[in-house]
């Protein structure tokens, strides 16, 4: 019977070079891909997606700025990490209950140029059932944005939590 080669767990100071670089590479990512979707947003002049782009970029830079504290030794850093998940958690719940609560058939109508009408009729659908469709299509969207996003972000912040000794332990070593 072959002997089982297990891994031995990081040490701390592994723990806090991983968390490091998933914080930059997190909250940068978040930073930027939020900025680009505030700014579309604002040229849309969609008011309300770009105050959430803000905010979601917002938390990416805060995500950042944890990653920077650890960097420099300070323990703050992980809470700055947590807190950073949970506001982008709760930015992207409110918006997502904002676009299924607001969901606004006219808009859907207005942008129904005469080809994509001849392509309704050619399914065959009528114009209110297309846009019912939409309607539902829009919840069943948003619905799944925001229940990925509770696993990921609340995932990410537990992941961090859980590791908030370990780091301590690495930061007190230095």
């Amino acid at each position: 019977m072959p002997l089982s080669r297990t891994k031995p767990p990081p040490t701390p100071h592994e723990t806090l070079r991983r968390v490091i670089g998933l914080a930059r590479i997190d909250g940068r990512i978040v930073l930027w891909l939020s900025g680009c979707f505030a700014l579309l947003s604002a040229g849309a002049h969609d008011a309300t997606g770009a105050i959430a782009g803000c905010a979601a970029a917002g938390a990416g830079a805060m995500e950042v700025h944890g990653a920077t504290l650890l960097v420099h030794g300070s323990q703050r850093g992980v809470d700055w990490l947590v807190r950073a998940q949970l506001v982008l958690l709760a930015t992207i719940l409110i918006y997502v209950a904002f676009r299924i609560t607001q969901f606004d058939p006219q808009m859907i109508e207005s942008r129904i140029t005469p080809e994509i009408e001849q392509r309704i009729r050619d399914v065959p659908l009528t114009r209110e059932q297309f846009v019912e469709m939409c309607r539902i299509l829009s919840y069943v969207v948003y619905s799944v944005v925001g229940f990925v996003s509770l696993i990921y972000q609340g995932g990410m912040a537990r992941y961090y939590a859980k590791r908030r000794q370990t780091i301590e332990l690495a930061l007190e070593a230095e």
